[in-house]
């Protein structure tokens, strides 16, 4: 009597094929998406890993479709994401690989410190990883970039003065930038200079001052002032270089001030002075003079002696604040 055995089955997988087209794509500062192609022949689904540049493997997963969102990953980091097709779940073919990045965090603490015709910028570094800093500065009708910038500051030079400029700040991580950080601000306004007094009549004087050098829209803050007359008189101009004052008093030696304005900062000071047409006017002085001494009102030594002290005395009030003379009058004996 014959016995025959049971047969038994064995399932051999051959490897699967190698996907292709693998590409990354919707970077975020903590997540890529990767899509790909499968490839040709039997497959049961794909082994999805997402690995730092120390080996560490920060995501891995088995899907079965052509795609996948790798979330969790560091700011701005250098990604390598491996995916292996799979048969039988278990049988692995040959991996195909990309290197991709996270986008950069904005960066912190941007400030701008200007000068009149220059503007520095600093920053902090974003949380995370970057490799370098693109540095955009606007201004009217005006755009530089910069890129590759690797400190933490940037300066730009032969700016106009008294003018708005934006400096726009993004980490770069790759190809990949990061969000971008603004702060705009004023340079510095470039006094007037070479002021002078046009004309000078009774009562007004009109002064006149050239604007400061590579400068763009300029706002004038002008003063005319008398202490003398208690009189002051200020006025804002615009992209005007010369200025008349009226209803002014005749003889008068008046202060003038001028400076740039740009948004809330100001030039230096620059001053002049001015003396309106003078109108003569002559007052007489009698002065009663009695002494114990005989004789003594009428030397010239005390003669001269009071005249002094009355031009003294005139120099203290009057200085010279308006037009004057003192003239000691003739003496004769008779």
């Amino acid at each position: 009597m014959s016995r025959r055995s049971k047969g038994v089955s064995i399932s051999v997988y051959t490897k699967p094929g190698k996907v292709s087209s693998l590409t990354a794509m919707n970077n975020t500062n903590v997540s890529v998406a990767v899509t790909w192609k499968p490839p040709v022949g039997n497959f049961t689904g794909f082994y999805v890993q997402a690995i730092d540049v120390n080996d560490k493997v920060l995501f891995n997963c088995t899907v079965a479709k052509t795609s996948q969102e790798v979330p969790g990953l560091p700011l701005g980091s250098k990604i390598t994401v491996v995916v292996t097709t799979l048969a039988n779940y278990t049988v692995e073919g040959d991996s195909e690989k990309i290197i991709t990045y996270t986008t950069p965090g904005p960066i912190s603490g941007l400030t701008v410190i200007t000068s009149d015709h220059s503007l520095t910028a600093t920053w902090d570094p974003p949380s995370g990883n970057y490799s370098s800093f693109n540095v955009k500065l606007q201004g009217e009708n005006f755009e530089k970039q910069i890129e590759n910038v690797t400190a933490l500051q940037q300066d730009f030079t032969e700016l106009k003065s008294g003018a708005s400029y934006t400096v726009v700040v993004s980490a770069v991580s790759g190809q990949y930038v990061g969000p971008e950080v603004k702060h705009a601000n004023f340079t510095m306004p470039a006094p007037p200079s070479n002021l002078r007094t046009m004309t000078s009549e009774k009562h007004e004087i009109t002064f006149a001052w050239d604007p400061p050098a590579n400068t763009s829209k300029i706002k004038y803050i002008v003063k005319l002032y008398s202490s003398f007359w208690n009189y002051s008189n200020t006025t804002t101009l615009d992209n005007k270089t010369s200025h008349t004052f009226s209803g002014l008093k005749s003889g008068t030696n008046y202060s003038f001030e001028v400076y740039t304005q740009a948004d809330k900062m100001k030039s230096a000071v620059m001053e002049s002075t001015g003396v309106t047409e003078t109108v003569e006017t002559e007052i007489s002085l009698s002065m009663l003079c009695s002494s114990a001494v005989p004789l003594l009102c009428d030397n010239s030594e005390t003669r001269n002696y009071v005249f002094q002290q009355l031009w003294d005395r005139f120099s203290e009030l009057l200085e010279n604040h308006i037009v004057w003379t003192l003239t000691k009058p003739e003496y004769n004996k008779g």
